[in-house]
């Protein structure tokens, strides 16, 4: 609207100062119009430097995150690195999603990671912080400058667990190339630790219930056998990797 009476006044101004022959109507018009051109002026370019009738709003949002490695023992959040390497764009996945997904690479997104023993479920943390019109009046005023819903600022909190890695795109080449090896180390380290921790496990839990039958056993050490082989090859690679990429 602003823009529309501007543009209007403008010419309204031009044709009362050029068209109307009587030097007090002229002036007194010419003078109406000029003023009104010179507020909506005022306005535009306050709204453009000082966000005139605007407020900022806070909105919060939350959603769980997958790690984008397709390997079940590298649970991974990746960052490519722009400009002079200080800037940076993350790349993740939705929990239930296939497709990869990035932050925005502009001026107002600030990404961080927050990695620690107390999170169980990866998520991400978005603040978006942005100017909506004050009132009706300044919703009416600025209509069709699309204004309203304009990011000020932009605040993801990526909340992932420590064993997580946090690797760059350069990274994750440099680890594809070695992988082949670090599987085959991990396999065999598996291999000649996993023995000892099932044994561990189970004399602990034969101790537990004694008087479970051979039937109960075996699907108790199968059970064991699978999850601290499971999770033994993840810490081992996950120190692996580590050293790789020292």
């Amino acid at each position: 609207m602003a823009l529309w009476i501007l543009a209007i006044s403008a010419v309204l101004f031009l044709v009362a100062f050029i068209g109307i022959k009587k030097p007090v109507l002229q002036y007194s018009i010419s003078g109406i119009l000029l003023a009104i051109s010179i507020i909506m002026s005022c306005f535009l370019m306050t709204n453009d430097n000082n966000h005139l009738g605007m407020k900022l709003v806070s909105q919060t949002s939350t959603e769980q995150i997958a790690s984008v490695s397709g390997n079940k023992q590298l649970n991974l959040l990746l960052y490519k690195q722009l400009g002079n390497g200080n800037e940076r764009i993350y790349i993740y996945r939705h929990r239930n999603g296939k497709k990869t997904l990035t932050t925005p690479a502009n001026v107002n997104t600030t990404n961080k990671v927050v990695q620690n023993n107390n999170i169980k479920q990866p998520e991400l943390v978005t603040n978006v912080k942005h100017y909506t019109y004050k009132n009706d009046f300044w919703r009416v005023m600025f209509s069709g400058l699309s204004l309203d819903k304009e990011v000020a600022e932009r605040t993801n909190t990526f909340k992932v667990p420590s064993n997580w890695l946090v690797l760059s795109t350069d990274q994750l080449k440099q680890l594809k190339a070695q992988m082949p090896v670090l599987k085959q180390q991990v396999q065999q380290e598996v291999q000649k630790q996993l023995p000892g921790l099932v044994k561990s496990q189970m004399a602990t839990q034969l101790k537990q219930h004694p008087h479970m039958n051979k039937q109960q056993v075996a699907q108790l050490e199968k059970q064991i056998t699978q999850q601290q082989a499971q999770a033994l090859a993840q810490k081992l690679m996950q120190n692996a990797i580590q050293q790789t990429l020292k």
